[in-house]
């Protein structure tokens, strides 16, 4: 235990008589809502903390968002680096923390391995999309597995470390495993050689060198992976079962235009849909056969043809694709994801739920995947159960896109929770009036015209002529009582506006 008033765990101790925290007799510096709630879990080790107990601890009295929680929980999460393994999400109740060394029989300690995939290194700029494409490759194969944990590309990819100085950055988002990965170019074609580390030790655990060039790089896609589940000492005879094959290309020249693709598409602005699709059709030229390439491909004609308001034909094409994509590689999460999208584009509700829950048996570690899947559930009319998907996806997406807090804050909204709902609105960088007039729908519930006026008034003025009754009555919601109910939210907003507009 230490001195009197401190706490041990691993590496190290909590001093509440100085209000510190320690490790390797290193002060560690924390924010004091944050240290407060180490506090708390250190009092109560080995128990589950729901939401309500620390809102009610930390916050007496307050109204916060939980946001402010999850927040806390990240930056503990972050901060405790190897440690972190000891803080458990427990899904639908709340947090457990485990002060036990490992070996203890405490069921807390039979964590997964979590690994951070970060992105490969390379010395050209056309080399290094390459390399980012495969880093991201494997980390879609690892959560395939569903034997160990696996951080987000976007968090990993956030982070972005020097190559042989990853350590520090998988402390940050508590995975115990990372590997990096450096493509090296040869006359007779380039290697990538990978490595395996501990991040509390870094100690290199496994490596290998994979030539990039014809068979050997649908082969290297499903090999990495393997080799990682392999060398963590899992089930072998399920990881062989379900080692990922069928769904990439052997063309490197395929392979390279759907990385530049899948770049495009996760960017906005004018002509990045249609180059995405060039760079698809292009990729399909060279293999005919490249399943993902046909899914993507449905995603970006349907962007393009103008999401729900593309026609009938359009949508045909767009959903064909991603049939086709499914009809190619039927094991491969992304191509049902993508055919999830495109349904809901269409409106065939049964269907996207039926394509979310089947992307996620085949990867059940995609952090976007869940969050995606939070996003349907509350489409259909379920935002509680919505919520808790979203929130194991920011567990292993702490750095997380920013369209996360849209569907995070529409599941609040749908739950009534207006104030938490402008709270993950208002971290969306970019404007638009859909946007403007769900903020200016939680300003009216929460009885504030002038802001609720203020933003129909900034949605106007992006689209000029917006009607934001009617524009409420389109949202992608199944059950006509839940649009209803927006619709009358946002009707309250209007006419917050017009009568502050007739004084």
């Amino acid at each position: 235990m230490g001195r009197e008033g401190s706490i041990r765990f691993g590496a190290c101790t909590l001093d509440e008589q100085r209000g510190l925290l320690l490790r390797d007799g290193d002060v560690v510096h924390l924010r004091a809502k944050t240290f407060a709630l180490l506090v708390e879990f250190c009092h109560s080790p080995d128990r589950v903390l729901t939401k309500d107990d620390l809102f009610a601890r930390l916050w007496p009295g307050v109204v916060v968002t939980e946001d402010s929680l999850t927040q806390a929980i990240s930056e503990l999460r972050r901060t405790l680096g190897p440690e972190a393994r000891r803080l458990r999400t427990v899904p639908k109740r709340g947090y457990l923390f485990s002060l036990a060394d490992e070996g203890r029989p405490v069921a807390a300690q039979a964590e997964k391995p979590m690994v951070a995939v970060f992105p490969f290194h390379a010395a050209s700029a056309e080399d290094q999309a390459l390399a980012d494409g495969l880093a991201e490759e494997t980390t879609h194969c690892l959560g395939r597995y569903g034997l160990i944990g696996v951080v987000a590309r976007h968090s990993a990819f956030e982070l972005r470390p020097d190559y042989g100085k990853a350590a520090n950055a998988a402390r940050q988002l508590g995975a115990s495993h990372h590997l990096e990965g450096i493509i090296h170019p040869r006359p007779d074609g380039s290697r990538l050689s990978v490595a395996l580390c501990e991040t509390a030790s870094g100690r290199q655990i496994w490596g290998e060198t994979f030539a990039l060039e014809g068979a050997s790089l649908r082969e290297t896609a499903a090999a990495i992976p393997h080799r990682i589940v392999a060398r963590l000492n899992l089930d072998l005879e399920r990881s062989i079962a379900l080692r990922p094959i069928g769904s990439g290309t052997d063309d490197l020249g395929a392979f390279q235009h759907f990385v530049a693709a899948t770049s495009l598409l996760r960017q906005y602005g004018p002509g990045v849909n249609e180059r995405a699709r060039a760079h698809l059709e292009a990729a399909l030229a060279l293999d005919p056969g490249f399943a993902l390439a046909h899914a993507y491909l449905g995603l970006a004609t349907i962007l393009i043809a103008g999401h729900f308001s593309a026609p009938p034909a359009e949508k045909d094409r767009a959903l064909a694709f991603t049939l086709t994509g499914i009809r190619l590689a039927p094991e491969e999460a992304r191509c049902h994801f993508l055919t999830s999208v495109v349904r809901m584009y269409r409106r065939e509700f049964a269907s996207i739920e039926l394509h979310s829950r089947r992307a996620l048996a085949l990867n059940p570690y995609d952090a976007d995947l869940m969050a995606w899947h939070g996003c349907v559930l509350t489409m259909r009319g379920n935002p509680v159960e919505g919520l808790e998907w979203l929130d194991r996806a920011r567990t292993l997406n702490p750095l997380h896109p920013d369209w996360y807090h849209v569907d995070i804050a529409i599941a609040h909204q749908a739950l009534g929770r207006y104030t938490d709902a402008l709270a993950h609105l208002r971290s969306m960088p970019e404007t638009s009036p859909f946007r403007f007039m769900r903020m200016a729908a939680c300003e009216a519930m929460l009885g504030n015209p002038e802001a609720a006026a203020a933003y129909l008034d900034r949605a106007e003025g992006i689209s000029p002529g917006w009607d934001p009754i009617a524009k409420a009555a389109t949202v992608e919601l199944e059950r006509v009582e839940d649009r209803d109910r927006f619709v009358a939210e946002v009707a309250r907003a209007v006419a917050m506006r017009d009568s502050r507009r007739s004084q």
